[in-house]
């Protein structure tokens, strides 16, 4: 996310957890306010037994990540 930040680029966490079925944490590794939130998703993900949707994933980086490498 820090990295993000720094080259003005905005990341819509909740439109991934939506593409993927999955929680997804904004998170800074060398910040340690980030750590609390990115357990608390792990726990939740443990309890619910949640998965990727590994088709939606392949489409999103598909169509949203490639694109960000391409000359």
């Amino acid at each position: 996310m820090d990295v993000a930040e720094a080259q003005s680029k905005k990341i819509d966490v909740h439109q991934i957890e939506k593409l993927l079925c999955i929680p997804v944490v904004p998170f800074v590794a060398t910040d340690k306010e980030y750590y609390d939130a990115f357990y608390a998703a792990v726990n939740i993900s443990l309890e619910n037994q949640s998965k990727i949707d590994v088709e939606s994933l392949e489409t999103f980086y598909n169509k949203r990540m490639i694109p960000c490498f391409l000359p």
